[in-house]
């Protein structure tokens, strides 16, 4: 099967022949389902290969069918094996109760434990070769078929993301409703961690629902299919170059920027901001408040993300 690293460089494979045809459109099928339901679109490309592959293979095996095993192979041999060795010991003991005079004109019958080990060789040697065409034949094919349906399922992943880049809040032209509840006030304030978990509150409170807080170390805080976020807890404003690491972070994931801030923002950073299309916003975790801190975060409020 494909490695994981170069799944995702791969053209798609030839299509199917004759009684293929049935399994490739299932596998397209499988494809299509687990690119559409696949949770997280911003995964790594290997860690999407990964689980797509993981994903797949139990399927595969229902639609290819189970590679075959040499047990039944062995009870045929070894049937044969002990057939071979009662055909030889009847005859030992049918020759020796025959007188010795006569044993001369059965002397042919010694020939027959001779046919009987090319035989039963044959049965062992040919046997185990069609038993071996076969099985690398059904690997061939569930590696196709899971070629296949995890090309099918990163195609899918990649139509998603690229209309999760696209994505514009309010397009729908729905009202605004929230997604969930607003967050509580935490009337001992919030940590570095807390403000990450907080921020992904209001991010779902605003239309994100699958926003949740990350690592810091990815350089942002907070992310959702749509959006990935960063949070400042200083008591200062937080000053323009913290805002454009947002929007080199933000570029690179594909995905729209915010920035919630605890103390403000400088006007040069909301001047960056509004350049960049960046949403910045002032929370106040104590009071447990959000308000948009330049003309795109205000609009988030009537249109939610």
């Amino acid at each position: 099967m494909t490695t994981t690293s170069e799944a995702t460089e791969q053209e798609r494979p030839r299509g199917p022949r004759r009684r293929e045809e049935q399994m490739y459109g299932l596998a397209l099928s499988l494809g299509r389902a687990n690119g559409g339901q696949y949770p997280w679109i911003w995964d790594s490309p290997d860690e999407i290969a990964e689980n797509v592959y993981a994903r797949t293979k139990p399927s595969i095996l229902q639609i290819g069918g189970a590679v075959p095993t040499r047990t039944v192979y062995r009870v045929v041999t070894w049937v044969a094996f002990f057939l071979l060795v009662a055909s030889i010991g009847g005859l030992w003991m049918w020759l020796s109760g025959i007188p010795m005079d006569a044993r001369p004109g059965h002397v042919g019958w010694l020939l027959l434990p001779l046919a009987l080990v090319i035989v039963w060789g044959l049965t062992y040697f040919v046997g185990r070769g069609i038993l071996d065409s076969a099985v690398r034949n059904r690997v061939a094919r569930l590696d196709w078929l899971a070629d296949v349906a995890c090309l099918t399922a990163f195609e899918g992943i990649k139509e998603r993301q690229a209309t999760a880049y696209e994505y514009k809040p309010g397009a729908s032209g729905e009202a605004f409703e929230p997604k969930g509840p607003a967050p509580l006030p935490q009337p001992y304030g919030a940590s570095d961690a807390g403000a990450a978990e907080l921020a992904a509150s209001w991010m779902r409170f605003l239309g994100a629902g699958d926003a949740h807080s990350i690592d810091p170390k990815t350089g942002t805080n907070a992310q959702s299919t749509h959006y990935v976020t960063r949070v400042d807890t200083a008591v200062d404003l937080t000053e323009v170059p913290s805002v454009r690491e947002l929007a080199g972070g933000a570029a690179v994931a594909k995905r729209r920027a915010l920035f919630f801030s605890a103390a403000g923002f400088t006007d040069e950073a909301r001047q960056f901001a509004d350049r960049a299309d960046i949403a910045l916003f002032v929370f106040d975790a104590t009071a447990g408040n959000l308000t948009g801190a330049n003309f795109l975060g205000e609009a988030v409020f009537r249109t939610g993300l």
